[in-house]
């Protein structure tokens, strides 16, 4: 039952990627930044894994999972929300809060044993 409720989650996320990117690109807003929501932080998220900051396990893959659901409500919010700034200096701040969000989920994830 958690599987489904999980599944739920992570198609909710698409839906609000997909009509983010969607209203950004009808709307002539989209910017590299709102793509790089998603590239620059899984991208961080894996070096952080590869250096070997924390070492994690194989049952830590759940991370990215965990990333994508909240990049996907940062870019929904940059996208739905009022702005309080010039369409770039949004995305950017988007950007940045992807980033933190991959450092965070690395950061505070516990070791899962195998």
């Amino acid at each position: 039952m958690l599987g489904y409720l999980a599944l739920l989650v992570v198609l909710l996320a698409c839906l609000i990627v997909a009509a983010s990117f969607r209203r950004l690109a009808r709307t002539k807003a989209l910017t590299t930044s709102d793509v790089g929501i998603f590239i620059g932080p899984i991208l961080l998220w894996l070096v952080l894994s590869i250096v070997g900051w924390r070492t994690k396990s194989l049952s830590n893959l759940v991370d990215p999972v965990v990333l994508f659901v909240l990049l996907s409500m940062c870019l929904g919010a940059r996208t739905y929300l009022p702005r309080q700034g010039s369409n770039a200096q949004v995305a950017r701040w988007a950007l940045l809060l992807g980033l933190a969000f991959s450092v965070l989920v690395y950061a505070l994830t516990p070791i899962l044993p195998e």
